[in-house]
């Protein structure tokens, strides 16, 4: 049965992660997903399914990969947009000490 477990586990993964990237793209976001991991969750821990939890461990793995490559990805704009600032300032303080 353990090989079972795998397989449950990687089809979260990969469902997750094509579900939110299916609602990022139609605008609506991932939330969902998240509601659907939370809710296989409870219903693996109600039906003492072992392969429930599985699968409920694997959507949110790949929920939880979303969701931090999404986060990975703004902060790295916010600090490139701060340094690209920070780079216009000293410019134009320099071009007022040329004049």
């Amino acid at each position: 049965m353990t090989v079972l477990y795998w397989i449950a586990l990687l089809a979260g993964i990969v469902l997750a992660v094509l579900a939110c990237d299916l609602l990022g793209r139609r605008g609506i976001g991932q939330w969902p997903v998240g509601l659907a991991v939370l809710a296989l969750a409870l219903l693996g821990g109600l039906l003492y399914s072992a392969t429930v939890v599985s699968f409920a461990l694997g959507t949110g793995l790949g929920y939880l990969a979303v969701v931090g490559a999404g986060f990975v990805r703004s902060v790295s704009a916010h600090r490139r947009a701060r340094r690209s600032e920070r780079e216009r300032a000293a410019q134009i303080r320099r071009r007022q000490l040329e004049l």
